[in-house]
């Protein structure tokens, strides 16, 4: 009787769930890449990966992020 009552509210509690869609967008670096600006824009914001890693350097660090024209629109 307990799992009855179980199943019946697992039952009534998934009427609720909704399927959401997903649709996978161009990332802004291929859009980029595909008018032709992606090679003049690395070389304007060219970031060495070498600076995080100064010794004399103490104190609190600033990392940019990097991976930003991966991200999907």
């Amino acid at each position: 009787m307990k799992w009855l009552i179980l199943a019946l509210v697992c039952i009534h509690l998934s009427e609720g769930f909704h399927r959401i869609i997903m649709k996978k967008g161009k990332s802004i670096r291929e859009i980029m890449r595909e008018n032709g600006v992606l090679g003049e824009f690395l070389e304007k914001y060219h970031i060495d990966p070498g600076l995080k890693y100064q010794i004399n350097k103490f104190g609190a660090t600033y990392e940019p992020m990097t991976n930003y024209l991966d991200v999907s629109i």
